[in-house]
């Protein structure tokens, strides 16, 4: 069954972790390209003990922006940020411990970090502990678990939650099997600017698959919430038009 190949391509394949990438503190001079200057000044910042610039400056360390690449220094710079409750530098720890960047591989470490900062309601750190679970790295396989982390994510309008989230229902993993729930997420998620030309395809391929599989009732119901869905961190937001399949 073709949705089953993707279940494993997208549910499971580790490059959909995310990590969050800069804030206030350095993104002036990052967006300028002026990343000496966004080095040293994170830099003093991060000594003074400031939680955001010392999370900010273990990126900076781990992308190599303004100094050469060094990933003891990011894990050192993430772990005091992290521990002083920066959402942001909880997930990337996570991250770190997962991939075995500058901290020995350890996926309990990147669990309980990743669960940290989705108790914070950081929706990339809901999704990592979605593919945690789901493929049962670091904590017993819970597909029930893998969907409510998606849940959690997709409901402030996550890419990669709402796209996992299709597959789950798709196939009835942890839930039971609903073609028109799977095609709701699918669909939201093709509203979605796709970095990645080839996942935006994969996702428009399960949207037809579906098609096939539903009365013209059912799709077109799904389509309509799609278009008109609010994520619940933006109820007043407006969604653009929704892109054809």
């Amino acid at each position: 069954m073709k949705l089953s190949i993707l279940l494993i391509s997208f549910l499971f394949f580790t490059r959909t972790l995310q990590a969050q990438d800069f804030g206030d503190a350095a993104q002036t001079d990052i967006t300028r390209k002026d990343y000496t200057r966004a080095f040293e000044s994170t830099k003093i910042d991060a000594q003074r003990g400031d939680p955001k610039a010392q999370g900010e400056l273990g990126l900076m360390y781990e992308k190599g922006l303004g100094t050469d690449p060094d990933d003891k220094n990011a894990a050192y710079w993430l772990t005091k940020a992290a521990k002083k409750g920066d959402v942001n530098s909880e997930n990337n720890l996570g991250f770190l411990y997962f991939n075995g960047h500058g901290v020995t591989q350890d996926y309990t470490q990147s669990l309980q970090w990743f669960q940290k900062a989705a108790d914070q309601g950081l929706a990339s750190a809901q999704a990592n502990l979605g593919l945690m679970y789901g493929a049962g790295l670091g904590v017993s396989k819970d597909y029930s678990k893998a969907l409510e982390f998606f849940k959690k994510a997709a409901d402030q309008d996550d890419l990669d939650a709402q796209v996992n989230l299709g597959m789950m229902y798709s196939l009835g993993e942890g839930t039971s099997q609903d073609n028109k729930t799977a095609y709701f997420w699918f669909y939201r998620a093709l509203q979605h600017v796709f970095e990645d030309g080839d996942k935006k395809n994969e996702v428009r391929d399960d949207i037809q698959w579906l098609e096939k599989h539903m009365n013209n009732e059912d799709v077109a119901q799904a389509k309509t919430k799609a278009m008109h869905w609010r994520s619940a961190g933006n109820p007043t937001e407006t969604t653009p038009p929704a892109s054809e399949p």
